[in-house]
Protein backbone atom coordinates (compact mmCIF):
# COMPACT_ATOMS: atom_id res chain seq x y z
CA UNK A 1 0.00 0.00 0.00
CA UNK A 2 1.43 3.26 -0.64
CA UNK A 3 1.05 6.24 1.73
CA UNK A 4 -1.71 8.76 1.58
CA UNK A 5 0.48 12.15 0.99
CA UNK A 6 0.23 15.22 3.26
CA UNK A 7 -2.27 17.51 2.09
CA UNK A 8 -1.27 20.97 1.01
CA UNK A 9 -3.33 22.57 2.92
CA UNK A 10 -5.22 23.42 6.26
CA UNK A 11 -8.45 22.87 7.27
CA UNK A 12 -9.05 25.83 9.42
CA UNK A 13 -12.73 27.47 11.41
CA UNK A 14 -12.64 31.56 10.81
CA UNK A 15 -14.57 33.48 12.83
CA UNK A 16 -13.76 36.76 14.09
CA UNK A 17 -13.66 38.43 17.69
CA UNK A 18 -12.61 42.24 18.19
CA UNK A 19 -12.33 43.15 14.78
CA UNK A 20 -9.72 40.67 14.39
CA UNK A 21 -10.20 37.77 11.86
CA UNK A 22 -9.38 34.35 13.60
CA UNK A 23 -9.05 30.89 12.31
CA UNK A 24 -8.56 27.79 14.61
CA UNK A 25 -6.66 24.70 12.76
CA UNK A 26 -9.15 21.73 12.86
CA UNK A 27 -7.79 17.83 13.19
CA UNK A 28 -6.64 15.89 9.98
CA UNK A 29 -6.54 12.61 11.15
CA UNK A 30 -6.52 10.41 14.58
CA UNK A 31 -3.30 11.24 15.48
CA UNK A 32 -3.61 14.79 14.94
CA UNK A 33 -2.56 17.70 17.37
CA UNK A 34 -5.34 19.70 16.54
CA UNK A 35 -8.70 20.41 17.87
CA UNK A 36 -11.62 18.61 16.90
CA UNK A 37 -15.12 20.81 16.16
CA UNK A 38 -17.75 19.35 18.21
CA UNK A 39 -20.05 21.74 16.86
CA UNK A 40 -21.50 25.34 16.92
CA UNK A 41 -24.23 25.76 19.14
CA UNK A 42 -26.66 29.06 20.74
CA UNK A 43 -24.75 30.38 23.93
CA UNK A 44 -26.04 29.38 26.60
CA UNK A 45 -28.03 32.30 28.90
CA UNK A 46 -25.37 31.67 31.61
CA UNK A 47 -22.57 33.19 30.26
CA UNK A 48 -21.27 36.18 31.27
CA UNK A 49 -18.19 38.24 30.73
CA UNK A 50 -15.43 37.04 33.00
CA UNK A 51 -12.71 35.47 30.53
CA UNK A 52 -12.73 32.21 31.75
CA UNK A 53 -16.20 30.15 32.73
CA UNK A 54 -17.14 26.47 33.14
CA UNK A 55 -20.14 25.42 31.67
CA UNK A 56 -21.92 22.36 31.71
CA UNK A 57 -23.20 21.59 28.86
CA UNK A 58 -25.23 17.59 28.20
CA UNK A 59 -23.12 15.35 29.63
CA UNK A 60 -19.67 17.64 29.92
CA UNK A 61 -17.72 20.54 31.48
CA UNK A 62 -16.42 23.21 28.63
CA UNK A 63 -14.41 25.49 29.66
CA UNK A 64 -15.35 28.38 28.11
CA UNK A 65 -12.64 31.13 26.74
CA UNK A 66 -14.15 34.04 26.07
CA UNK A 67 -12.10 35.95 23.94
CA UNK A 68 -14.13 38.92 23.56
CA UNK A 69 -13.31 39.97 27.41
CA UNK A 70 -10.04 41.28 26.31
CA UNK A 71 -11.36 43.97 24.00
CA UNK A 72 -13.20 47.12 25.03
CA UNK A 73 -15.31 47.87 25.90
CA UNK A 74 -17.33 45.22 27.36
CA UNK A 75 -19.46 43.68 23.93
CA UNK A 76 -22.83 41.69 24.21
CA UNK A 77 -22.29 38.01 25.27
CA UNK A 78 -22.32 36.32 21.21
CA UNK A 79 -24.84 34.54 20.27
CA UNK A 80 -22.82 31.41 19.34
CA UNK A 81 -20.48 28.96 20.87
CA UNK A 82 -18.15 26.62 19.11
CA UNK A 83 -16.94 24.07 20.86
CA UNK A 84 -13.71 21.94 20.40
CA UNK A 85 -12.53 18.73 22.01
CA UNK A 86 -8.59 19.06 22.39
CA UNK A 87 -6.51 15.92 21.35
CA UNK A 88 -6.28 15.43 25.28
CA UNK A 89 -10.20 15.18 25.47
CA UNK A 90 -10.81 18.48 27.06
CA UNK A 91 -13.56 20.52 25.62
CA UNK A 92 -13.17 24.43 25.35
CA UNK A 93 -16.00 26.76 24.03
CA UNK A 94 -15.50 29.88 22.36
CA UNK A 95 -17.54 32.29 22.38
CA UNK A 96 -18.49 34.25 18.43
CA UNK A 97 -21.03 36.58 17.21
CA UNK A 98 -21.26 35.12 13.93
CA UNK A 99 -21.60 31.72 12.95
CA UNK A 100 -18.18 30.34 11.75
CA UNK A 101 -17.22 29.52 8.41
CA UNK A 102 -14.87 26.63 6.95
CA UNK A 103 -11.77 27.26 4.88
CA UNK A 104 -8.99 25.51 3.77
CA UNK A 105 -5.85 27.01 4.01
CA UNK A 106 -2.76 26.60 1.02
CA UNK A 107 0.03 25.64 3.25
CA UNK A 108 2.25 28.03 1.63
CA UNK A 109 0.04 31.06 2.93
CA UNK A 110 0.95 29.99 6.34
CA UNK A 111 4.25 31.44 8.41
CA UNK A 112 4.89 31.65 11.54
CA UNK A 113 5.29 35.86 13.34
CA UNK A 114 8.63 36.72 14.02
CA UNK A 115 8.06 35.78 18.23
CA UNK A 116 8.70 39.45 19.22
CA UNK A 117 5.28 40.04 16.94
CA UNK A 118 3.86 36.91 19.00
CA UNK A 119 3.87 38.49 22.09
CA UNK A 120 1.85 41.34 21.05
CA UNK A 121 -0.17 40.41 18.00
CA UNK A 122 -3.96 41.40 18.78
CA UNK A 123 -5.07 39.33 21.17
CA UNK A 124 -1.81 37.74 22.38
CA UNK A 125 -3.17 34.10 21.33
CA UNK A 126 -1.41 33.26 17.65
CA UNK A 127 2.05 31.89 16.74
CA UNK A 128 1.28 31.50 13.38
CA UNK A 129 -0.66 33.81 10.34
CA UNK A 130 -1.71 33.24 6.60
CA UNK A 131 -1.71 35.83 4.77
CA UNK A 132 -4.26 35.05 1.55
CA UNK A 133 -3.71 37.43 -1.59
CA UNK A 134 -6.99 38.57 -3.03
CA UNK A 135 -8.51 41.66 -5.15
CA UNK A 136 -7.27 44.77 -2.87
CA UNK A 137 -5.59 44.14 0.75
CA UNK A 138 -4.67 40.61 1.32
CA UNK A 139 -6.67 38.43 4.13
CA UNK A 140 -4.74 38.15 6.93
CA UNK A 141 -5.68 35.36 9.92
CA UNK A 142 -4.12 34.97 13.00
CA UNK A 143 -4.25 30.79 13.96
CA UNK A 144 -5.68 30.81 17.03
CA UNK A 145 -3.66 28.80 19.62
CA UNK A 146 -5.87 27.45 22.43
CA UNK A 147 -2.79 26.82 24.96
CA UNK A 148 -2.18 30.27 24.44
CA UNK A 149 -5.12 31.70 24.53
CA UNK A 150 -5.78 30.02 27.58
CA UNK A 151 -2.60 31.35 29.43
CA UNK A 152 -3.41 34.50 28.35
CA UNK A 153 -7.27 34.75 29.74
CA UNK A 154 -5.78 32.96 33.07
CA UNK A 155 -3.53 36.11 33.86
CA UNK A 156 -4.82 38.50 35.61
CA UNK A 157 -5.37 41.58 34.27
CA UNK A 158 -2.68 44.14 34.49
CA UNK A 159 -3.53 48.10 34.86
CA UNK A 160 -1.92 49.95 32.12
CA UNK A 161 2.10 50.66 31.79
CA UNK A 162 3.69 52.97 34.36
CA UNK A 163 0.26 53.55 36.27
CA UNK A 164 0.32 51.88 39.28
CA UNK A 165 -3.02 49.70 40.68
CA UNK A 166 -3.91 53.04 42.93
CA UNK A 167 -3.21 55.56 40.09
CA UNK A 168 -5.77 57.86 39.38
CA UNK A 169 -7.22 57.28 43.46
CA UNK A 170 -6.32 60.32 45.57
CA UNK A 171 -3.09 60.64 47.43
CA UNK A 172 -3.48 58.72 50.93
CA UNK A 173 -2.06 61.18 54.23
CA UNK A 174 0.00 58.95 56.92
CA UNK A 175 -2.15 60.20 59.77
CA UNK A 176 0.54 60.33 61.97
CA UNK A 177 2.48 63.33 60.11
CA UNK A 178 1.79 66.64 60.44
Amino acid sequence: MTPTPAPDFLKVITFTVASQPLALPLAQGKDSPFPVVQRVIHSPVSLNHHPLQLLHWEDQDVIILNLHSLSTPAQAIPPFLILVQTPNQECYGIPVSDPPSLLELPLATIRPLPPSYAQRDPLGMASYIAVLPQSGDPLILFLLDLNRALQVLSQPPTPPSGLSPAAGSPPTRDPFLL
